[in-house]
C-alpha cells in the first residue's frame, strides 16, 4: 500500500508538472508524418527517438512563436542502447522555409511556432521528428542553477563580452547573478552559463553552437530533480507517459557524440544577408543520417534533392558575395 501510494503521488506530481507546460501543437506534432520518407527509412527510425530542441532569444519569455530559434539541435536517442547524439543546425543555414522561400532556418519558428519549425526540419533533412522541446534563457538558467552550475574555461577574448551578456540576461530573466573577474576555468551559475552560450563575437556561430553542446552535455551528466521545477517554463510535445518512460531509463542514457550541421558548408552573403550554405545539401543529409542513426549510404528523398538544387542556385548568386 505504501509503495502504491508513493507511486501514485509521484505520478500525480509529474502529471501536474507536464500539464502545466505550454503545449500548443502538441498533438499535431505527435501525429505529423513525413510523406517524403520511404517505408524502409521509417522502419529504420523506429528504434530511435528523434527530438528537436529549440532555444529562443525571447526577451519577453514567449516561447510559442514570434521569435527566431537561435538554437536548433536534433537529438537522436537510441531506445535500445541509450546512446544520445546531438547535431546543431546552424541558425543561418539556408533551407526551404516556405513555398519558393529559401531563407535562414531559424526564421521558421518565428513564422509558425514549433509546428512550422518541426515541419521545416522534417522536409529539408528527411527527418521524422517524434518530439520537440523549446526553452528560453530563463529555462536554461534555472535548470543549471538546480544542477549546481557547470564548469567552463573562459578565454581572455570571451571575457571582453561575457559580463555584458550576464547583465543583459539578468535583466531579461529576473534571475540574479554576478559578473566574472578573470578568465580561465571557472564554475558558472545558470546566468553565467547562458551568457557563455550566447557569445558570438569572439569567433563565429560554429564555435557558439559547440559551447552550447558542451553545456548541454554537462547538464545531462548532472540531471536530477529537475522535472517539477523547470517543466512549467517549457513548451514541449512530451506527455506524462513520455516523461515517466524517459525517467525510468535515465541511468542508461549517455551522450556519445555531438556535431554541427551542415558538416561541409560555405559562408556567403546573398541578398544582403549572411548565410551558411551546405556545399551540397544532399550529401550532407546523407551524412546526417549516418551520424544520427548509423545508416550507411543513405539516399535522400527526391524532395531533399530538389531543395538541394534550389539552395545551390541561390548560393551561386554573385551579388554581395564574400
Amino acid at each position: 500500500v505504501v509503495i502504491t501510494s508513493i507511486c501514485i503521488f509521484a505520478y500525480t506530481k509529474v502529471d501536474q508538472a507536464v500539464n502545466s507546460m505550454q503545449s500548443i501543437d502538441k498533438k499535431e506534432i505527435k501525429q505529423m508524418v513525413n510523406e517524403n520518407l520511404s517505408e524502409e527509412t521509417l522502419t529504420q527510425l523506429k528504434d530511435t527517438l528523434t527530438v528537436a530542441v529549440f532555444g529562443l532569444d525571447s526577451r519577453d519569455g514567449e516561447i510559442e512563436s514570434g521569435a527566431n530559434s537561435d538554437v536548433i539541435i536534433i537529438a537522436s536517442i537510441n531506445n535500445k542502447t541509450g546512446e544520445i547524439k546531438m547535431a546543431s543546425i546552424y541558425r543561418d543555414t539556408c533551407l526551404k522555409t516556405g513555398d519558393d522561400r529559401y531563407r535562414k532556418v531559424n526564421e521558421a519558428y518565428a513564422i509558425g511556432g514549433p509546428k512550422k519549425a518541426v515541419a521545416v526540419l522534417n522536409e529539408n533533412l528527411d527527418l521524422q521528428i517524434d518530439e520537440y522541446i523549446t526553452v528560453n534563457w530563463a529555462s536554461v538558467a534555472t535548470a543549471i542553477n538546480i544542477l549546481g552550475g557547470i564548469d567552463a574555461d573562459i578565454s581572455t577574448a570571451e571575457m571582453k563580452y561575457i559580463n555584458g551578456y550576464i547583465t543583459e540576461t539578468v535583466n531579461s530573466t529576473g534571475i540574479g547573478s554576478f559578473q566574472l573577474k578573470q578568465s580561465g576555468l571557472q564554475h558558472l551559475d545558470g546566468i553565467q552559463a547562458v551568457a557563455h552560450c550566447r557569445i558570438r563575437y569572439t569567433d563565429n556561430d560554429f564555435k557558439r553552437t559547440e559551447r552550447q553542446r558542451e553545456v548541454i552535455g554537462q547538464m545531462l551528466s548532472k540531471a536530477n530533480n529537475i522535472i517539477v521545477t523547470v517543466l512549467p517554463t517549457l513548451s514541449t510535445s512530451f506527455d506524462t507517459g513520455d516523461v515517466i518512460a524517459l525517467g525510468r531509463n535515465i541511468l542508461k542514457y549517455n551522450l556519445s557524440e555531438t556535431s554541427g550541421f551542415p558538416f561541409t558548408h560555405v559562408e556567403k552573403t546573398v541578398d544582403k544577408q549572411a548565410f551558411v550554405f551546405a556545399d551540397d545539401l544532399t550529401s550532407n543529409v546523407s551524412e546526417l543520417h549516418k551520424f544520427l542513426y548509423g545508416t550507411e549510404n543513405y539516399q535522400p528523398s527526391k524532395m531533399v534533392q530538389s531543395i538541394s538544387e534550389a539552395v545551390s542556385q541561390k548560393m551561386k548568386r554573385k551579388e554581395y558575395s564574400s
